[in-house]
């Protein structure tokens, strides 16, 4: 018998299954938005204020593994930075979101990584 989920695993869970861009029509339209701007230059960066003085800076890029092309995702705020790779773009752009809001809950659930 598998142990349950705690309340935390439960939210991520919900909020994973919310973004997917079969379910929800603002990802899938920045799924299209990054894939145009990755295609033509092999790179997408973001700055975005979300609160006053607190901004995330986001970037995909396509690398190569094992000879074939990959997708670095990277999100930096508050010199925190949550880097992982991707097979898909898709996978990419949804791990740039998740982490961008595993961030914000982070800093108002249990405030900044530096207090």
């Amino acid at each position: 018998m598998p142990p349950s989920q705690s309340p935390l695993q439960i939210a991520l869970v919900e909020y994973v299954q919310s973004i997917r861009p079969d379910r929800d029509r603002e990802t899938a339209e920045e799924i299209e938005r990054i894939r145009a701007v990755v295609t033509k230059s092999g790179r997408w960066q973001e700055f975005e204020e979300w609160r006053i003085s607190t901004s995330f800076d986001s970037s995909i890029d396509v690398i190569e593994v094992g000879g074939k092309p990959w997708f670095k995702v990277r999100v930096e705020c508050d010199g925190q930075e949550f880097i992982c790779r991707c097979q898909t773009l898709d996978k990419a752009v949804l791990l740039s979101k998740f982490y961008r809001r595993l961030i914000v809950d982070q800093f108002y659930s249990v405030g900044p990584p530096w207090a």
